[in-house]
């Protein structure tokens, strides 16, 4: 009897751990449920107080695609103190819907951490410097 209890609490266990890895490490898309006809505009800030507004439909379009693009996974909070971009995403009625935090190889949203499965500061600052017409 004893043996039995030991052999199915080891199984529990087991499941648990197999199944917190797995949501752990899982694929997700960040801002997959935004709607581009819904925003009023999105501020991206780069290092050095440089700030581009982002009104144009088309524009706003881009950045989203690229969100849509990035292949992450969700993962815990870090104590990375790099910034490279802070985006804000703001509806018709300019309300700040999302604010994305961009560092080397990791993400924070409003919905948790992400962990980039490289960096993507560079596919960020040349959409950057698109939308600035540079």
């Amino acid at each position: 009897m004893k043996k039995r209890i030991i052999i199915g609490t080891s199984c529990v266990v087991i499941f648990l751990v197999v199944f917190i890895v797995w949501i752990a490490g899982r694929k997700v898309k960040i801002l997959q449920d935004i709607d581009v006809r819904t925003l009023s505009k999105i501020e991206i800030y780069y290092p050095g107080d440089n700030l581009t507004v982002v009104k144009e439909e088309e524009d706003m379009q881009k950045v989203i695609a690229l969100f849509h693009s990035l292949r992450v996974r969700k993962t815990f909070a870090d104590n990375d103190d790099g910034f490279v971009f802070s985006i804000q995403i703001y509806d018709k009625n300019e309300e700040r819907i999302d604010i994305i935090t961009i560092r080397s190889e990791r993400i924070v949203t409003n919905d948790g951490y992400y962990k980039c499965d490289r960096d993507y500061c560079d596919d960020f600052r040349k959409l950057y410097e698109e939308l600035n017409g540079a």
